[in-house]
């Protein structure tokens, strides 16, 4: 049951990368879902997994549970009721995630899942770049065109670089972790694939998240891996400076512009959010306006009418001082819980906290399938594998021998 689970998880992920492919068809991702819930289900009747709770699991029922109840004071009730219905999903999704880990083996399984996620969206975008069909990215409901940013399926380039990150760092953890020669060129082919495409995307939150998630899973690995590391990092380093001057010419202003776009710009219209943020909240500080429901409130005001753009400006705008404190909590739950993962997998498990925590400023990922399933692989990892148990784990302390099962 387990192993099915784990494939099907897999499945899961590897669509989540490309899921822009079934806009058309979205039942696709959705039906892979529903035989994850499902087969989860399975597996707690013939009680070959157990549901234990964690604080961090507790939290993020209470989190959803709020998001819930913001229906009854939301600006957009429907909206919010939607996006909160999708939390409790995504919520499912996190301890089925969880539940798969168990052991040294399978986390690598999942890590090789999420380099899989972006194997087809990567090449896409590098093909688009080498052919010279550079595709135009439009922001503020499609009105305003920003440069030849490279977008996989016309996806939000912002999301793109967070999932080529996640990736990224998943394809590094293995490249420091396999023994195989032929398995560890692979992967550093890959890897150097995914920095390009996520350079492509031209999002400055992205590769600001990208560098400071790399750095955390090299520092958390040098020790070990000192020679491994210091190689990766003068690898990384010299792509870098092969890429960056080859990049289109307005995507390589948008990086080397972002000291004065903070200084003088908008950074993309982010700090006139902001500013309609600050006023929001001074009428809505305990409660917000609805979970997700800024845009709407921004639109009836006459202003930008733009999402938050940052995930922790979205939840307290949306669930107010409250829901801000339960985030807050389960964020400090995560880190907590990603720092007590046992090696080789804690360098793996910081990287995608801290690609999360950076990414989530510059784009709204808390509403996000590969969020939540990072979320998960934190968890699973540091023996926190259901939503619920009342005393707080502490983790495995190592890792269990391969083959050898623990109930979860």
């Amino acid at each position: 049951m387990k192993k099915v689970l784990r494939w099907i998880l897999g499945l899961y992920i590897i669509l989540l990368g490309v899921e822009e492919v079934f806009l058309a068809t979205p039942g696709v991702v959705y039906l892979v879902a529903i035989f994850l819930v499902l087969t989860f289900l399975l597996g707690l009747l013939n009680q070959e997994l157990r549901i234990r709770v964690s604080k961090a699991g507790a939290l993020m029922i209470l989190l959803a549970a709020l998001a819930i109840a913001s229906t009854f004071w939301s600006v957009d009730p429907d909206w919010s009721l939607h996006y909160a219905v999708m939390l409790f999903q995504l919520v499912l999704v996190t301890w089925i995630a969880a539940s798969c880990i168990e052991d040294g083996a399978s986390f690598e399984m999942v890590a090789w899942f999420l380099v899989l996620s972006s194997i087809y969206p990567a090449l896409t975008m590098v093909r688009e770049y080498l052919s010279g069909a550079q595709a135009q990215y439009a922001i503020a409901e499609g009105a305003k065109q920003f440069g030849e940013r490279i977008a996989f399926s016309d996806a939000d380039p912002n999301l793109n670089a967070y999932r080529i990150a996640v990736s990224v760092l998943a394809a590094i953890h293995l490249l420091l972790n396999t023994q195989g020669k032929g398995a560890r060129m692979l992967l550093a082919a890959l890897a150097c694939l995914f920095v390009a495409a996520a350079l492509l995307t031209g999002s400055r939150g992205g590769a600001l998240a990208l560098g400071c998630s790399t750095a955390i899973l090299l520092l958390a690995n040098f020790r070990r891996r000192k020679g491994s590391v210091l190689l990766i990092l003068a690898c990384f380093t010299a792509l870098l400076l092969v890429t960056l001057p080859n990049l289109p010419a307005s995507v390589s202003a948008r990086y080397l512009g972002i000291e004065q776009e903070v200084a003088t710009g908008t950074m993309a219209k982010r700090k006139l959010i902001y500013k309609e943020a600050e006023a929001s909240f001074g009428r809505h500080p305990s409660l917000g306006v609805g979970y997700v429901a800024f845009q709407e409130e921004s639109r009836r005001r006459g202003g930008l009418g733009l999402a938050a753009h940052n995930d922790p400006l979205e939840i307290i705008m949306g669930l107010g001082l409250v829901g801000f404190g339960v985030y807050a909590l389960l964020m400090a739950a995560l880190l907590w819980a990603a720092g007590s993962v046992p090696s080789p997998a804690k360098g793996l498990a910081l990287g995608l906290f801290t690609a999360y925590a950076v990414s989530g400023l510059s784009i709204t990922l808390l509403a996000t399938k590969e969020a939540w399933v990072c979320f998960g692989i934190i968890l699973g990892a540091a023996g926190q594998t259901g939503p619920v148990s009342i005393a707080w784990n502490r983790g495995l302390g190592q890792w269990l021998p391969s083959g050898e099962s623990r109930h979860v």
